[in-house]
């Protein structure tokens, strides 16, 4: 591109260029090593629509508010949204192409939220979404672009705003209604 235009712009038209049966990527700093490119495809050799990374932390001092963010991300996702995918923001996503086409064509963010955008409207179009263990390596040669407080306040944000969206759209099943949070509790 000759402008940036945010994580999610980037990989929808990468995407779209996509000419094989199945489609994907991985963040390019590697902190989810390429080798588990080979399990990704596999679970859509075995059937799956979409096979995303399920990010295990190792354990220490400097990885710690990554995993709670993490972590606490993906409960509010759950909670707001009543889906149950486990971690929807792991930039480690495969896909067949065929069946995630018309989702991705409902696929507006731009920006980071569009890893959730896919992962839910995947699950509530009836995909098969399948997840695999990943080891998750912070890498140190590298400085975070994350701003915890701001990036996390507008990723709720936007998670507050799909709620309402999808809602408006009459995109949640009884059942998916059913499990989420009441809105005025």
């Amino acid at each position: 591109h000759v402008k940036n235009t945010g994580r999610g712009g980037a990989v929808m038209d990468g995407l779209a260029q996509a000419r094989g049966k199945f489609g994907g990527f991985l963040d390019i700093d590697l902190e989810v090593p390429a080798h588990y490119i080979v399990p990704m495809v596999q679970l859509l050799l075995d059937g799956a629509d979409v096979a995303c990374a399920f990010r295990i932390y190792k354990t220490h001092l400097g990885l710690l508010h990554r995993a709670i963010f993490s972590h606490g991300y993906a409960m509010l996702v759950r909670r707001l949204l009543g889906v149950d995918l486990p971690d929807t923001e792991a930039g480690y996503k495969f896909f067949r192409m065929d069946a995630v086409r018309p989702v991705l064509s409902k696929c507006a963010d731009l920006g980071w939220f569009w890893d959730t955008e896919v992962m839910v409207r995947s699950r509530l179009a009836g995909l098969d979404v399948r997840f695999s263990p990943v080891l998750f390596l912070r890498n140190e040669d590298k400085a975070s672009t994350v701003k915890i407080f701001s990036d996390s306040i507008t990723q709720f944000r936007r998670l507050w705003n799909f709620r309402f969206e999808l809602e408006n759209q009459g995109a949640r099943s009884r059942s998916v209604v059913s499990d989420a949070e009441p809105l005025g509790s």
